[in-house]
């Protein structure tokens, strides 16, 4: 991993830190927590902070305290012996063996999350994250804000929620008063539309809560905020949207930029909420859809057959396997290397593990 020297001054104070704080016999969250790790979904501090100097490549004698189980980094078919401790022993033995553990269905959450497009949030609610996404976008038309100092100020306007005063309803003096603000004739008008209905919403240093959700959403499902940036910022020229996707430690880059550290945050959820084990150590490398088409519609039935992976490379290239479009889109070629490590890891599809 490339450090600044900023970076890497930082580091090494936290490691300095790290040994004195330890001889004070504090706990390792309290040590954590006083070189600025915070517990963060589902991760305590000091498993963060672990995480972090397994990042900067440090020995794990060094990262963790005398007398804790030590792990190098977790891979796509071992298990996990940090976890031992708490995990139980057929999931144990379920991770040590590399049989898959089902999770539950996908559909089970169908009805949750499309409700919460079409919810109606409750009035006067004061949770700002109730509202739903169709309610949001329809409240768009009757939004205006402003920037006052370090305040967002937010109010609704219905143009069509207006009282109307009928002439024979009013006095004359009244109706004289209301024709005039409106600039009407008081002899040929029958009505006068009364002013706009005005909703506050707040003043915040955050936008509208419906904005957060909108713009979340956006920078989520799409390459760049850009065209957002271009439609709703006062002056757009003075936002540089390549900033927002850094990647800490890219091109020299210290922080991660703040679509970078949304799509991190949502990510961690994700694992979280659908099983994933907090371990020591880096994570293991992903496999792209496209190399695991290839894995399980080549490879393996290839190595099945008895093929070794330089066999499977000429018959693949023999073939005419689509490995051309997939280096299109994946961008490194079909090495055999490549070949064996895809073979090499067991990630059979889950109906046929069972």
């Amino acid at each position: 991993m490339m450090l600044s020297d900023e970076e890497r001054k930082d580091a090494q104070l936290k490691i300095v830190k790290l040994c004195v704080l330890r001889t004070e016999g504090l706990s390792e969250d309290e040590i954590a927590e006083r070189l600025e790790f915070t517990a963060e979904l589902g991760a305590t501090a000091a498993q963060r902070m672990y995480a972090r100097l397994l990042d900067l490549r440090l020995p794990p004698w060094l990262v963790y305290p005398e007398g804790a189980p030590m792990q190098g980094e977790p891979g796509l078919t071992g298990g996990d012996e940090g976890d031992n401790k708490s995990a139980s022993e057929p999931d144990r033995k379920a991770r040590a063996a590399g049989e898959p553990i089902e999770l539950p269905p996908a559909e089970r959450a169908v009805d949750l999350l499309r409700g919460e497009l079409r919810r109606s949030a409750r009035l006067g609610d004061p949770d700002q994250w109730r509202g739903s996404l169709e309610e949001d976008l329809e409240e768009l038309f009757r939004l205006k804000e402003w920037l006052r100092g370090d305040h967002f100020v937010s109010v609704l306007y219905d143009e069509f929620d207006r009282e109307i005063y009928r002439r024979e309803e009013l006095s004359e003096e009244v109706w004289l008063s209301l024709c005039e603000a409106e600039g009407l004739d008081p002899e040929t008008a029958e009505a006068v539309e009364g002013p706009t209905t005005r909703l506050p919403l707040g003043a915040s240093p955050t936008p509208w809560p419906g904005w957060v959700r909108l713009l979340a959403v956006y920078a989520l499902r799409n390459p760049s905020v850009k065209p957002l940036v271009e439609a709703l910022h006062p002056d757009p020229s003075s936002v540089d949207v390549e900033n927002l996707y850094k990647k800490r430690g890219v091109e020299g880059a210290k922080y991660d930029g703040t679509v970078t550290e949304l799509r991190n945050a949502a990510e961690r959820l994700a694992k979280v909420v659908r099983g994933w084990k907090v371990r020591r150590g880096a994570p293991p490398p992903g496999v792209s859809r496209h190399d695991l088409w290839v894995k399980w519609q080549v490879i393996d039935p290839l190595r099945r057959k008895g093929c070794s992976y330089e066999e499977i490379f000429e018959e693949m290239k023999a073939q005419g396997y689509p490995i051309h479009h997939i280096l299109t889109m994946e961008g490194t070629p079909f090495t055999v290397e490549k070949i064996r490590r895809l073979g090499g890891l067991n990630l059979s599809p889950p109906d046929e593990a069972k």
